[in-house]
C-alpha cells in the first residue's frame, strides 16, 4: 500500500500525517523536529513511503537532507504555492486535516 506523509515544521516539533492513495488517514500525531525522530516515526508508523512533503522553511533544508540521507522519498514544496494550492481547495478545515478533490 502506498502511503502519503505530510509533515507540518515548526521549531520545537513537527506535526504529521499519513494517508494513503484514496485519502483516507491513517495516522496523525507529532514528533520532534529531527530527521532521526521523525525517520523513527516514520519506520513505525508507514510500510511504503511512496512521498513525503514539507514545505520551505528555516529548518526545511536540514530536515529534507537528513530524510534523504536515510533514502526517504522526501520532497521540499515552495511555501507560498503550498499555500496557494490549499486555497484552492474549499474543504480544507481548521485542525488542518488534508483533504483529497474527488476526481
Amino acid at each position: 500500500m502506498s502511503e502519503y506523509i505530510g509533515l507540518d515544521v515548526s521549531k520545537e516539533e513537527t506535526s504529521y500525517c499519513i494517508m494513503d492513495i484514496e485519502g483516507k488517514i491513517l495516522k496523525r500525531g507529532k514528533v520532534d523536529s529531527d530527521p532521526d525522530a521523525i525517520f523513527a516515526m516514520l519506520k513505525a508508523h508507514t510500510l511504503c513511503p511512496e512521498r513525503i512533503v514539507l514545505e520551505t522553511g528555516s529548518m526545511s533544508n536540514w530536515l529534507t537532507a537528513g530524510l534523504l540521507e536515510k533514502k526517504m522519498p522526501v520532497s521540499c514544496v515552495c511555501a507560498r504555492l503550498a499555500n496557494a494550492a490549499m486555497k484552492l481547495n474549499p474543504n480544507k478545515t481548521d485542525d488542518s486535516r488534508p483533504q483529497i478533490a474527488q476526481r
